[in-house]
């Protein structure tokens, strides 16, 4: 039975956590963790490929489980990502009033593209919805991808896993590498192209699910140390070194295999309950956090405010309003939407088997 891996759990809500110090943005030039946040996404991405290519994967072996899988999958992803768009129009409207400007509103095609989580298909020259809405999209779809695999190759699905992660690879250094090598930050691409990073980084997760046990000497508690050590360096160095950015999948996947146990001293520090909370509430942070940008932003800035004091008050302010939306949105929201639509889709899936049984006697 799939039991859920705490650390992991625990790594997600930090990542969530520096998506938010990131898009802050004013502490930047401070911190090259908070700098180069935006490679956090792509530590969700493998992330996401490990834990459902293990919870999941031996099971997509035909039609009745892979709808049963998407409808689950589009009941964790759709509905939240719905809310959160709608609030980030509604509040930059009321912005918009409050400083008698014209209002902002997505266009008819802008809306449909939100609607069906496409925004980061390469379909606009501009980012549509809050900052992070794209990776959602790409994701869910993702997700299909990673079924159709599974159920039509299923032995040999390791290989494609393999192949469409270095595809995506490939389709980033052709479109990124010439032009963040010279201005940075290099793998920062998001509503153009932002689906190859999903592609590189979701399959390799996967296919570190698919061969965890070839690779369980990495769970010692030195190789949690260097994974850890590693990620750190990566992360805080990438603006200097823009290349180094293009190995995050890597060193996220190492980190990862070294927590697949969950236990040592990382897995530790990332099962105590500040960390789990931060990963309970993890994907409502992290899609409704930007919410609040535009206010931030103007509050930050203002004349004769520009101290450390004021900054750093913006700062755990804003913190505490995303963390305080996001309770809210996981607990009313979130958790009893999934659950419903996963209870419809298990129901779904009831009636087919039914109906199958039934025209076979």
């Amino acid at each position: 039975m799939h039991t859920t891996n705490r650390s992991l759990e625990g790594l997600r809500g930090i990542a969530a956590l520096i998506v938010v110090l990131y898009h802050m943005a004013i502490l930047s030039p401070y911190a090259g963790v908070i700098q180069n946040g935006y490679l956090s996404v792509d530590l969700f991405f493998v992330l996401s490929g490990y834990v459902i290519c293990s919870a999941y994967g031996s099971r997509l072996t035909n039609s009745h489980e892979v709808s049963r899988f998407l409808i689950r999958r589009f009941g964790r992803l759709w509905p939240l990502h719905v809310i959160s768009f709608v609030l980030y129009y509604a509040l930059l409207c009321l912005h918009s009033v409050l400083s008698k400007q014209p209002a902002v509103l997505p266009t008819m095609a802008e809306f449909a593209s939100l609607l069906t989580m496409t925004t980061g298909f390469n379909l606009f020259d501009h980012n549509i919805g809050n900052v992070v809405t794209w990776s959602a999209g790409d994701e869910l779809y993702v997700y299909a991808l990673f079924a159709a695999v599974c159920m039509t190759l299923r032995k040999r699905s390791s290989v494609f896993f393999a192949v469409l992660s270095i595809i995506g690879f490939v389709i980033i250094l052709r479109v990124d590498a010439e032009s963040c090598l010279n201005h940075g930050p290099c793998n920062d691409l998001t509503y153009s192209f932002g689906w190859a990073r999903c592609l590189t980084s979701y399959f390799l997760g996967a296919l570190l699910a698919r061969h965890k046990d070839a690779l369980n000497f990495l769970t010692s508690p030195q190789w949690q140390i260097v994974g850890a050590v590693a990620t750190l360096a990566l992360v805080q160095f990438a603006a200097v070194v823009p290349a180094i950015a293009f190995a995050a999948p890597i060193v996220f996947a190492l980190l990862i295999a070294s927590l697949t146990r969950d236990r040592g001293p990382m897995a530790t520090l990332l099962r105590t309950r500040p960390m789990q909370y931060l990963g309970e509430v993890s994907y409502a942070l992290y899609l409704s956090h930007s919410i609040f940008g535009i206010y931030f932003v103007n509050l930050v800035f203002l004349p004769a405010r520009n101290h450390f004091a004021w900054q750093a008050a913006c700062c755990a302010g804003y913190i505490f309003a995303s963390l305080a939306l996001a309770h809210f949105l996981h607990r009313y929201i979130e958790v009893p939407v999934r659950e419903r639509i996963n209870a419809w889709g298990d129901s779904y899936r009831g009636h087919e088997v039914s109906a199958l049984l039934h025209n076979s006697k």
